[in-house]
């Protein structure tokens, strides 16, 4: 498995599908999660150590241990920078929901969570969105008039 900033054109050797790891990051109480998108070959397992991403904002929050919620659990559990994460193209395994230790209320989570339960994004595919179709009849006040 190979863990990416951006993508890359796939060789020959190696013809796996990429797709984007979602990590959310809640740093503080009460306050936006961090989110970063990375580029992912293969499955299995990481820490957070090998995705530079996360390891810095838990850095800059000056914490080693962090909650990642547990979907099948449907609880928080706590881990270390060194914990193996499990890590696939399968719902609630594409997107990693942490929040540090002391950090009791996350904004948006059941958003995030609605969004982890979704199809995964590959590269070179859109994400499909969570919002209801547009109405084809108008736009603005002659819509809101329907």
């Amino acid at each position: 498995m190979v863990v990416r900033d951006s993508p890359t054109a796939a060789t020959e050797s190696a013809p796996r599908k990429t797709w984007y790891l979602r990590v959310v990051i809640w740093y503080q109480d009460n306050v936006l999660p961090v989110t970063k998108s990375l580029c992912i070959d293969g499955e299995g397992f990481v820490t957070l150590g090998q995705l530079t991403a996360a390891k810095e904002v838990f850095q800059h929050a000056g914490v080693d241990f962090f909650h990642l919620w547990d979907f099948h659990q449907t609880s928080w559990e706590r881990h270390t920078l060194k914990s193996l994460i499990h890590i696939s193209t399968e719902r609630g395994y594409h997107t990693l929901l942490l929040r540090v230790t002391t950090v009791r209320r996350c904004p948006l989570f059941e958003v995030k969570l609605l969004e982890a339960s979704s199809e995964c994004s590959h590269y070179g595919q859109a994400r499909p969105s969570l919002r209801p179709a547009i109405s084809p009849k108008g736009k603005g006040k002659q819509r809101a008039q329907d």
